[in-house]
């Protein structure tokens, strides 16, 4: 979960302007942790695509989202008050579900 999130700052960071808000809740048996920034959104990545035999093995960026939707237990991206948010679950009980 932390490796989740801190690339989910650093994205903010590099992409969006920066974090503008965290936000992190309990629901039930999960933690859903908020990061929001000021950029113009992106598109989540296949929960299930594997990296590509085109990624370079040394390259030092470009594999955040990817780890995200493998980490967390369901991740979904939108909008809030004009910010844009992504938006991770993790569930103690597992499992993987994306929107």
């Amino acid at each position: 979960m932390v490796l989740a999130v801190h690339e989910a700052l650093v994205n903010a960071n590099r992409h969006g302007g920066g974090a503008v808000r965290l936000r992190a809740s309990i629901d039930g048996d999960s933690l859903v942790v908020d990061v929001c920034d000021r950029g113009s959104g992106f598109e989540l990545p296949p929960a299930d695509r594997p990296p590509s035999a085109d990624d370079d093995p040394f390259a030092e960026n470009g594999r955040g989202l990817w780890l995200i939707c493998r980490i967390a237990s369901r991740a979904e991206t939108g909008w809030d008050d004009g910010d844009f948010c992504l938006r991770m679950r993790f569930d103690t009980t597992g499992g993987r579900t994306r929107q």
